[in-house]
């Protein structure tokens, strides 16, 4: 993944934990799931992707590193912001 994440602060999973407050799952799709979540420092509330890679690879026909490529770019009002990428050998 090298230069692809390289803007971003590359933890383990288990800071994920220590940064965000997870709540209700918003909803699910084929190979993942939205949460909400909130900010622990700052209380500000986010949503997060979590991405199975197992399923994933079996079923996307959709690059994951190419939509966090594309996220990367997106500044707009209308379009959500890509905060923060964590990944562990299971989850994304």
């Amino acid at each position: 993944m090298g230069s692809l994440f390289s803007i971003f602060k590359k933890v383990d999973h288990d800071d994920i934990f220590s940064k965000y407050e997870f709540g209700e799952k918003l909803g699910s799709g084929g190979f993942g799931q939205v949460r909400e979540a909130t900010v622990r420092k700052t209380r500000e509330p986010r949503a997060v992707k979590v991405i199975v890679k197992e399923e994933m690879e079996a079923s996307s026909p959709v690059n994951v590193e190419e939509e966090v490529e594309i996220m990367k770019l997106l500044h707009h009002e209308n379009c959500i912001r890509l905060y923060d990428v964590y990944e562990d050998q299971l989850i994304m």
